[in-house]
């Protein structure tokens, strides 16, 4: 099955529709699952350079998606690496992707949180 949703422009009717009508369905299509991301970034010239890192991090974190993303090439070029997880108990997901996150921090100790 697919859906579409279209909600209005206007902020206030949206957002009355969005917690009126939308959640409650979105809540039983869905269940009680959540999704949670974090982004780090290094400053590395060459995404090979920490593939070896990312490869690791994300065997021994399976339930969590662990992915650089390089868009450029060269000395002080920021590359991002995303993880995200997602389940049916926040706390779970949460605690999942913090442990990802802390290896990380270990293996590229120069990796800062993107805000």
């Amino acid at each position: 099955d697919s859906y579409v949703v279209c909600l209005p422009g206007v902020p206030a009717e949206m957002k009355g529709i969005f917690e009126s009508s939308l959640v409650p369905f979105l809540k039983r299509l869905f269940g009680r699952a959540c999704y949670r991301v974090k982004t780090l970034v290094v400053e590395c010239g060459d995404e090979s350079a920490i593939a070896r890192n990312i490869g690791e991090v994300a065997r021994a974190h399976p339930q969590v998606y662990v992915k650089s993303r390089a868009r450029a090439f060269g000395d002080r070029v920021r590359l991002k690496i995303t993880v995200a997880a997602s389940g049916e108990v926040p706390e779970e997901v949460e605690r999942n992707i913090e442990e990802a996150v802390a290896h990380l921090r270990r293996l590229l100790p120069y990796a800062v949180e993107e805000e």
